[in-house]
C-alpha cells in the first residue's frame, strides 16, 4: 500500500505531510525523533504537542520529581507513559476526527499513528518505517485505546 492509497482527508493529508518533513528534518540531524502528537489548527496549518516538552514543563511548573539525568529509568518510562495516556485522551476529545501521532521506538523505526474519520473512517492507521530505507512503511491497524508499548 502507497501513502496515496491510504485515502487520507485533506487535514489527514495536512498532519501527515507535517510529520513526515518533521521526522525527515529531525532525523537527518539527530538520528533521533520526540513523540509528537500533530493535530489540524486549521485547513491549512497543523499544530503539535511534544510529549518530552510537555512533561517537562508540568514537572518544573509543578516541582515534581523527575531523574532528568535518566530517562530510561523505569520512574521515567512510567511518568512519560502516564503522560502519554493524558495527551492522547485530550487530543482526542478535541479533535476527534483528525489527529497524528509519530513516535520512534528503536534508532532505525519511526511509526505514525493517524485517525481520520473525516472522510474516511481511517482509524488509528500504523504506519511502520524506516527512514533510511526510503520505502514504503508497513501498513497496520491499531486498537483505539493504545500505549506507548503497543506500539513496540
Amino acid at each position: 500500500m502507497t501513502l496515496e492509497e491510504l485515502h487520507l482527508s485533506k487535514a489527514g493529508k495536512l498532519l501527515l505531510k507535517e510529520a513526515l518533513n518533521y521526522v525527515k528534518s529531525e532525523y537527518k540531524k539527530f538520528g533521533r525523533i520526540r513523540t509528537r502528537f500533530y493535530y489540524p489548527e486549521s485547513e491549512e496549518k497543523a499544530s503539535y504537542i511534544e510529549l518530552r516538552a510537555f512533561i517537562d514543563d508540568i514537572i518544573k511548573t509543578h516541582n515534581l520529581p523527575f531523574p532528568f539525568t535518566d530517562r530510561d529509568s523505569d520512574y521515567a518510562i512510567l511518568v512519560n507513559e502516564k503522560f502519554f495516556q493524558v495527551v492522547m485522551m485530550q487530543i482526542h476529545r478535541m479533535y476527534p476526527k483528525s489527529y497524528l501521532l509519530v513516535t520512534q521506538r528503536d534508532p532505525l523505526t519511526v511509526i505514525f499513528v493517524i485517525r481520520d474519520t473525516e472522510e474516511y473512517q481511517a482509524e488509528n492507521i500504523k504506519l511502520v518505517w524506516n527512514p533510511e530505507k526510503p520505502s514504503l512503511p508497513e501498513v497496520s491497524t491499531v486498537p483505539m485505546h493504545f500505549t506507548l508499548r503497543d506500539l513496540a
